[in-house]
């Protein structure tokens, strides 16, 4: 998924100043094209996935540690 206008506005900052020709749909996907080839690593959706879960795993581990001290004086 792309963003026809910030890919319109992309390729048109790329341009030489004063190029008025009309920016056709091949120039757009050849610039999302280019942006692709730019990208290391290229994710699909399952590894994702599996980065959003271990995310929110560590968040999970993260607010149990910071509330336990808290815990552990309320019950004392």
């Amino acid at each position: 998924m792309t963003s026809s206008v910030a890919e319109r506005t992309e390729f048109a900052g790329r341009r030489p100043l004063g190029d008025r020709r009309e920016i056709t749909p091949s120039n757009v996907l050849a610039n999302v094209t280019r942006s692709f080839s730019r990208q290391d690593e290229k994710e699909n959706a399952v590894s994702m996935l599996e980065r959003a879960a271990n995310v929110q795993r560590g968040t999970i581990r993260a607010v149990q540690a910071s509330l336990q001290p808290m815990e552990a004086r309320a019950a004392a």
